[in-house]
């Protein structure tokens, strides 16, 4: 186990106090502590266990049924953070590893490049999990006491580059925060696809130009140009990759670019919509790129998330016990993972990039974003949406009886069972397991 030793910086368990907007009038008292021994570290796993896997449905890796908790190698040599709030129940947590203390598992290192960075700054390097807040603390302050100790942290410990990876449809709050996408996607150890991200921690410009909570804490620490000058010219595709931090006007600039149309024409969820309302609306999704054969959707998996294709093609297949069926084949303007993204229910088909993509990314957070701040456009999308899903329960049964489903209109006829594998057209009609 890696105890807390004269090397950790100076952070004291702090009691702050919180007025919870659910309850007028009470008064909760938030504890941020550092874990000090395995009996601190348990309660911690079986937190985890609680939030990811009971609360949100999660298969993490690491996840024990029988324990009830939620633990892996790197926990080991991690510093442990957390709070606690009503008698004293843990009410968030934290992980925090350093690539001095030990080496990070091959998938990781792989995906993080590490070997890489450690040929500018040598083992300064660090590993944040993503914060884990119960539902009932979400909206407290909880988060942020977590999110600044772990920043002080790495900063304290002499960190140069901060890692994590999360799924497609947070990486606009890790943006948000001050992490920039650089490699690759990759598939964790649950077959969920993951998009590495990476925060330059001396680069007090990039944090406080994304408006990160941490950019007042960076300011308290030296800060060399070097590590962004370097990263900047090793990965210059990031800042191409990155779409926060764009006004509505040069994100709907960038989308149209990529299709070669104007994503009123070549996104059917915007029909019907005012060139205004549409771009109001699509400055809420987050952009994602993809390499050819990457499994962007597992079946099996849940999921939250719907896509829209910019540019490239994906194909939409079930697995079966001797091989895959391909069930559809999405072009530019398709999209994919709708009902998920209604319901968050597992997948029921995989789906692949046949080329490599760059997809919009539209979550069940977006929509709830989208419907408080635009309800009117939010409310047309939906419709659209419906029309879809008809649409394609349509075809499905046109299939199941031996009819070949019509066309779009304005677009060539889809992909017939047992045809050859032609490109569809752009605003595609396929099976409705294509989720």
């Amino acid at each position: 186990m890696r105890p807390v030793d004269s090397t950790f910086p100076r952070l004291r368990p702090s009691v702050y106090t919180y007025a919870m907007s659910a309850a007028p009038g009470e008064a909760i008292k938030l504890e941020f502590k550092i874990a000090q021994n395995e009996a601190d570290r348990k309660r911690i796993y079986e937190f985890r266990y609680k939030v990811l896997v009971e609360e949100l449905g999660l298969s993490p890796p690491g996840a024990d049924a029988t324990a009830k908790t939620v633990r892996d190698a790197m926990d080991d040599r991690a510093y442990h953070f957390f709070v606690t709030g009503r008698q004293g129940a843990v009410a968030g947590a934290v992980r925090i590893n350093l690539l001095k203390l030990g080496p990070l598992p091959e998938r990781l290192a792989k995906a993080y490049q590490v070997e890489t960075f450690k040929a500018v700054v040598k083992d300064a390097i660090s590993f944040t999990d993503p914060v884990i807040v119960s539902r009932d603390y979400r909206t407290t302050n909880a988060p942020a006491l977590l999110l600044g100790a772990a920043y002080k942290t790495v900063r304290g410990q002499g960190s140069k580059f901060d890692f994590c990876h999360c799924q497609p449809a947070h990486v606009a709050l890790y943006e948000a925060l001050g992490y920039r996408r650089f490699g690759d996607n990759f598939v964790n150890e649950v077959d969920e696809y993951q998009v590495p991200l990476v925060m330059v921690l001396e680069d007090v410009q990039h944090l406080s130009t994304m408006g990160s909570p941490l950019a007042r804490l960076a300011q308290g620490f030296p800060n060399g140009r070097e590590t962004s000058a370097w990263f900047l010219q090793k990965f210059p595709q990031s800042a191409a990759q990155q779409s926060g931090g764009m006004d509505e006007e040069k994100f709907w600039k960038l989308l149209t670019d990529k299709m070669h149309q104007t994503p009123l024409v070549g996104i059917p969820l915007l029909a019907g919509l005012e060139y205004r309302d549409a771009k109001k609306f699509l400055k809420y999704g987050t952009m994602l790129r993809g390499k050819r054969g990457d499994v962007i959707v597992r079946a099996g998996a849940i999921g939250k998330e719907m896509y829209i294709i910019l540019t490239g093609d994906v194909e939409v297949r079930s697995p079966l016990k001797d091989g895959q069926k391909l069930l559809a084949k999405f072009g530019k303007g398709g999209l994919f993972g709708e009902m998920a993204f209604l319901s968050a229910r597992p997948r029921t088909a995989d789906v692949i990039a046949a080329s490599d993509v760059e997809l919009l990314v539209m979550s069940q957070d977006f929509l709830t974003k989208a419907m408080k701040a635009l309800p009117e456009i939010s409310s047309r999308v939906l419709f659209n949406l419906a029309l879809v899903l008809v649409q394609r329960v349509e075809d499905a049964n046109k299939r199941a009886s031996g009819v070949a489903p019509a066309a779009a209109p304005g677009q060539p006829k889809p992909m017939a069972p047992g045809a050859a594998s032609a490109p569809p057209p752009a605003v595609a009609v396929a099976d409705p397991f294509a989720n």
